[in-house]
């Protein structure tokens, strides 16, 4: 779009440079009302040129048409997004490069991805979080993060799916279009002092609304696995959630902890921490709560709410549980 508006204006505005709007003409001027989006006046100028034409060019009732052609485009972009990420379920997936220029935090990044466990060290406040939420908006196709994090930057993730190299390319405010790979399913668990799992403060545990994302969809990890780690979101609902869903299987084993579930957190728990657990009971608290009590180490003849539970061992839950249901939804 950059390089469409410097051949108009060095051609003084030449009416016959502008193109008919598009996808990408329309879903530039939808940044105008995004909060905190700030539109470069030049690029502002030329998306209303192009507007300003096809109006003319096709009279009356143009709003309207170019309102119905916009909703009609992203229908078909949806469309093929759902398609790519519903494919990228099943394929096979390697970041082997990630680079970063201009950004306002990242002036310059360049991250050779190694196979296995990368660790990234930093101080506090320089950017590693920052960083990482860049790289997941990038991978998720998250245009208003992408803008948050990139503003005027450039960035691009080399990568290989199923064995074919392939590029995730953001530049000019917006994704490129041509070879799109597609939003890939990742679980990404952020690890912030504020971003507890669960309200220690609350032994009851309750039925709890489905959550959803800003556009009324149903989070589920397979779809929205990195979600909570872009929008600094709690977990404590999905959490809650988990732990009410252990106290119904509870019941419906005639009041005892059976079944895969209850013998896999154990293990976990057990392997990870090398202290004692396990469950003790559950009671009912009204109509539609519970409480669920634990045994841990030193605390074997009087157990505890698994809320309670020292922040470790908790997190150890949480994080188990969250791959697991990943895994599992995928």
């Amino acid at each position: 779009m950059r390089t469409n508006r410097a051949e108009w204006i060095k051609h003084d505005r030449d009416p016959s440079l502008l193109g008919l709007p598009s996808l990408y003409v329309e879903s530039a001027r939808t940044l105008y009302y995004e909060p905190g989006n700030v539109i470069i006046d030049d690029i502002r100028d030329y998306v209303e040129a192009l507007l300003e034409r096809d109006r003319h060019r096709l009279g009356p009732g143009t709003e309207a048409t170019v309102a119905r052609n916009y909703k009609e485009s992203q229908r078909i972009a949806q469309s093929r997004a759902e398609e790519l990420f519903q494919s990228n379920l099943h394929a096979e997936f390697i970041i082997k490069y990630i680079d970063i220029h201009e950004a306002p935090f990242h002036a310059q990044v360049s991250w050779h991805v190694m196979p296995g466990v990368n660790v990234l060290l930093g101080r506090n406040g320089y950017g590693k979080t920052l960083l990482l939420r860049t790289v997941l908006a990038l991978l998720q196709y998250d245009d208003q993060t992408s803008l948050q994090t990139l503003g005027q930057g450039t960035a691009t993730i080399s990568l290989v799916r199923d064995g074919i190299e392939a590029s995730i390319r953001f530049a000019d405010r917006f994704f490129d279009e041509s070879n799109v790979v597609g939003k890939l399913p990742i679980l990404a668990i952020p690890d912030l002092p504020d971003l507890r799992f669960i309200d220690r403060s609350n032994a009851r545990l309750r039925a709890v609304m489905n959550e959803t994302t800003d556009n009324g969809e149903r989070v589920t990890l397979a779809r929205h696995g990195a979600l909570h780690f872009i929008s600094e979101r709690p977990y404590e609902a999905m959490i809650e959630g988990f732990l009410y869903g252990l106290c119904l299987d509870y019941f419906e084993e005639g009041r005892r902890f059976r079944g895969k579930l209850f013998s896999l957190v154990r293990k976990v728990v057990q392997e990870l921490t090398d202290r004692t657990f396990d469950f003790d009971r559950v009671t009912r608290e009204g109509r539609d709560g519970f409480s669920l009590y634990v045994r841990t180490e030193g605390n074997e003849d009087n157990p505890l709410p698994i809320q309670k539970c020292s922040q470790g061992t908790m997190s150890v839950i949480a994080i188990f549980w969250l791959i697991y249901e990943y895994l599992r939804s995928n």
